[in-house]
C-alpha cells in the first residue's frame, strides 16, 4: 500500500493527471445573490455552507455575488472570513450580475443544470415567512431539493419560490 501511494504521489509530482474518473462530473453551479448588511441573507449562510459541503464535492460549483453599491472585493472578502463562506463570493456593485438575473432580493438563489439552463429560482428554504416572521425551524430546504434533483437528473419538484429577504436598492432602475 506504501509502495502504491508513493508511485502516486511520484506521478502527481512529475504532472501525470488524475484519471477521468477520479475528477466529479461537473453538474451544474448555484449562483446567491447575498448582502452582509441582510439579517435574513446571513442566516441563509449556515444553510448555504451545508448545502456546498455536501454538493460541491459531487461537482456543484458555487458562486455568490454582493450586489450592494459600496461592495468592494476587500469588504466582499472580509464579509466571506467573518462568516466563513467557503465559495467564491464577487463585489457585484455596478448591479451588473444582479440586473442579468432579474433578481431584486438578498438573499436569492439560481440553480443551473449541466448544459446552463435554469432549473430553480428562489429562496434557500422556508425559515422566513415574511420580513419579520421566523419559523424556528425550516420546513422545506427548496435548494437542497433542487440539488438532489440536479445530481438524479430528476425534475426540480419546485423550479420557482419566492425569496424572502432585503430588496436591492439598484442606483438605475433593473428592466427586467
Amino acid at each position: 500500500m506504501r509502495f502504491a501511494s508513493f508511485i502516486l504521489l511520484a506521478l502527481c509530482l512529475l504532472g501525470a493527471t488524475a484519471a477521468p474518473e477520479a475528477t466529479p462530473k461537473t453538474w451544474g453551479r448555484v449562483v446567491v445573490l447575498l448582502d452582509p448588511g441582510c439579517p435574513i441573507a446571513r442566516h441563509g449562510l449556515t444553510a448555504l455552507r451545508e448545502c456546498h459541503e455536501i454538493y460541491a464535492p459531487r461537482g456543484v460549483r458555487f458562486q455568490g455575488y454582493v450586489p450592494t453599491r459600496p461592495a468592494t472585493q476587500a469588504t466582499v472578502a472580509a464579509y466571506r472570513r467573518k462568516f466563513e463562506i467557503p465559495f467564491p463570493v464577487s463585489a457585484d456593485s455596478d448591479q451588473s450580475k444582479a440586473t442579468e438575473l432579474g433578481a431584486t432580493i438578498v438573499p436569492e438563489v439560481f440553480v443551473y443544470d449541466a448544459k446552463d439552463a435554469l432549473i430553480y429560482r428562489g429562496r434557500i428554504d422556508d425559515a422566513f415567512v415574511a420580513i419579520s416572521k421566523r419559523r424556528p425551524k425550516a420546513h422545506t430546504h427548496d435548494l437542497k431539493l433542487a440539488l438532489a434533483a440536479l445530481l438524479t437528473d430528476s425534475a426540480v419538484p419546485v423550479p420557482k419560490t419566492t425569496p424572502v429577504g432585503c430588496a436591492i436598492t439598484f442606483s438605475k432602475p433593473n428592466p427586467k
